[in-house]
């Protein structure tokens, strides 16, 4: 792909090829995965330890010596004995765990030492071509690169998704040789020694090209994307979710969203929940958040990692911070920032305000320009806000303070006291008035 970028960490919808590819082999409940590193090691470690399906171990390839080298590499970390192993290459993110049930089942219902996936395709450059013998039995795969003329004619490609009898692979690593192009170990070489040592072989072929298309390009990435765009908004349509324009809305498949919600154009939606009848509007982007029914999201809001009630709304041009919670009925409206809070049953937070480290009781209605002060340079300190409150416009909430139920704070005050319930605290300075002020630069008045 070039530059610095791990290929498997670059994202189609919102989230990580590598993480598409666990999630459909997750269907087939192994029980261990094992990921495969070498260029920026790290990074993939990382993101797989804090965002992996699974239980995750790392096999690392120090020299890249080809895909049967990869495979050996993990290979070492297996110590079963019999049983399967399923390898899939880390950039194909349209795989689904239909085909790869498919494939396992495959391999079980022919005894083979192996089975993988194979597809058509209308141009077959750059991929490895399946070999068929006269009565159409797999013999061999052939890379692009060791390819004759008359193979590279053949539009039946190698996909990169295999399954494995570990028995068979303990015994067949250990027969790859370079004598190749590129020099490599091949793990496609595993087929044609799968046939010298007597072992059958298996194919399933899917009719979705795009379903095993691997990602190497800029232009391929963007093909992927828009590949899992419309399939995965085809499936919510399907389902009775309104999308307003499919070919400007970006869902990642592990979001899911309930019958009647609609989906204004432009709009992000990664791993969260939307419950049904919510409305989303334009130009929105949420992130691992839950909606519940008849939820609101105005125009160009962005929610991360927070919990909207049923019945409460966001935006327009709001942003909801993680571990924000809004209550049924609650509002936080435009150009309002909340994070790390609580906004109870009923409360409003109308206009320009930023409230963080919070809990706001029911019925609580804060004015606009208001601030919570939770920050003294070196810790965080909460702000409690009770039932009933009103909080006038531009009162500034020094914390750690509390405003107790039904009390108000007068517009433009400084709250740096804890204030009694049904009480009114005011927090400024008396107005002064100075008669004849004369503006700087004015001229002195002519007699």
């Amino acid at each position: 792909m070039g530059g610095k970028r791990q290929k498997a960490l670059l994202p189609v919808l919102g989230t990580p090829i590598i993480r598409h590819i666990t999630l459909a082999t997750d269907t087939v409940k192994p029980k261990k995965t094992f990921a495969v590193v070498g260029f920026d090691s790290d990074s993939m470690v990382q993101y797989l330890s804090n965002n992996g399906t699974g239980n995750f171990e790392f096999a690392y390839q120090r020299e890249q010596r080809g895909t049967g080298h990869a495979l050996s590499s993990a290979m070492k970390k297996i110590s079963a004995r019999d049983g399967e192993v399923v390898v899939v290459n880390g950039d194909i993110p349209g795989v689904t765990g239909t085909l790869i049930k498919k494939l396992v089942a495959n391999r079980k219902k022919k005894g083979a030492a192996l089975s993988f996936v194979t597809a058509i395709a209308d141009n077959p450059d750059g991929y490895g071509r399946v070999v068929r013998s006269k009565n159409g039995d797999p013999e061999k795969i052939v890379e692009h690169r060791d390819a004759s003329v008359k193979e590279k004619r053949i539009d039946e490609i190698n996909a990169g998704i295999y399954c494995f009898k570990i028995s068979f692979l303990r015994r067949a690593l250990a027969l790859l040789n370079k004598k190749n192009a590129k020099g490599e170990y091949y793990i496609t070489d595993l087929v044609e020694i799968a046939l010298r040592t007597g072992e059958r072989t298996g194919t399933v072929k899917t009719a979705d090209f795009n379903e095993i298309t691997g990602v190497n390009t800029p232009s391929e990435l963007a093909a992927a994307q828009k590949y899992m765009r419309e399939r995965t908004n085809a499936r919510l349509m399907s389902a009775g979710v309104i999308i307003a324009d499919p070919s400007t809305t970006y869902i990642c498949p592990e979001t899911k969203i309930r019958k009647g919600a609609l989906i204004q154009p432009c709009c992000f939606i990664n791993r969260s929940f939307i419950g049904t009848n919510c409305v989303i509007e334009p130009c929105s982007q949420i992130t691992n958040s839950k909606l519940g029914a008849d939820c609101r999201v105005e125009f160009s809001s962005i929610l991360d990692s927070c919990d909207m009630r049923a019945g409460s709304a966001a935006g327009p041009f709001a942003r909801i911070r993680p571990e924000t919670v809004l209550m049924e009925g609650a509002r936080a409206g435009s150009f309002v920032e909340i994070k790390k809070s609580l906004v109870g049953k009923n409360s409003k937070i109308p206009h320009l305000s930023y409230v963080g480290d919070s809990a706001l009781g029911a019925h609580v209605n804060i004015g606009a320009g208001t601030i919570t002060c939770n920050y003294d340079g070196n810790k965080k300190h909460r702000t409690i806000i009770g039932d009933e409150v009103f909080i006038g416009s531009d009162t500034i909430l020094v914390a750690p303070v509390k405003v107790d139920k039904g009390a108000s704070t007068a517009a433009g005050s400084v709250i740096t006291k804890n204030v009694s319930p049904r009480s009114l605290a005011i927090g400024r300075s008396k107005q002064k008035e100075v008669r004849g002020w004369r503006k700087p630069g004015d001229k002195a008045a002519k007699n």
